[in-house]
């Protein structure tokens, strides 16, 4: 199974910066795509930077989409997309995630996050629609139903068409059992073949840990073993 590993030479993503993945996973592909570290985002000066990932998984495909999590800088304005069409027999796990970081200490918080994940059959017709658009006072402000304690959010989205959803959705929860450093809850999506994750956690690297085990447990599930280390 191909691991691809997309870099970027510059120190992040800058105000008006636009990026644009673009996955095509033909009939019986296999491939885990990630970065090689978190994005930074940069001071936006009032015109977003914006990243997007289009993915087409054929039948009997597998394709892994897992970046590790943007960290917002002071100031910052990130648009999101990730865009897939995805064949009845295909499945997929991607994961999009986000924290702010105040780097000089002096209380800022980025101006915006907005984030769309849009799943859709061969036919296009929508699977699964997530969205955020959030301020980042909201995000720091500590209130019950946005972050309360936590510092870094996260969606993990799986469909399995192959697997016993009941009994992955279990192994997610039991997978963040006794874990006081995230929250998170599991829903099977409407369609019946997939899960929905919300995670929030203290940090970037309890967040990265808990990606990391939803992803070794889509994988044993729906292909019957672990996958080996990865390097990073």
């Amino acid at each position: 199974m191909a691991t691809i590993y997309t870099q970027s030479c510059s120190g992040g993503l800058y105000s008006k910066d636009h990026l644009q993945t673009v996955i095509e996973a033909t009939p019986g592909a296999q491939a885990q795509l990630t970065t090689q570290a978190s994005t930074i985002v940069h001071r936006s000066k009032q015109t977003p930077a914006s990243q997007a990932g289009f993915i087409r998984a054929g039948d009997r495909a597998l394709v892994e989409y897992l970046p590790d999590p943007a960290i917002l800088f002071p100031g910052s304005y990130l648009k999101s997309e990730i865009r897939v069409k995805i064949s009845p027999t295909a499945s997929i796990a991607l994961c999009d995630s986000f924290m702010a970081h105040d780097y000089d200490g002096t209380g800022g918080v980025f101006e915006r996050m907005e984030s769309l994940i849009y799943l859709s059959d061969w036919n296009g017709k929508p699977l699964v629609i997530d969205r955020i658009n959030l301020t980042g006072h909201d995000f720091i402000s500590g209130k019950v139903g946005i972050m309360g304690s936590f510092a870094c959010h996260g969606s993990f989205i799986t469909i399995a068409p192959s697997v016993n959803i009941s009994s992955l959705r279990e192994a997610y929860r039991a997978s963040f059992s006794n874990n006081e450093s995230i929250m998170a809850g599991v829903s099977e999506l409407p369609n019946g073949n997939g899960l929905s994750a919300r995670i929030l956690a203290k940090d970037a690297v309890e967040m990265k840990k808990a990606m990391n085990s939803l992803t070794i447990l889509s994988r044993k599930f729906v292909v019957g073993s672990e996958p080996g280390r990865r390097p990073k």
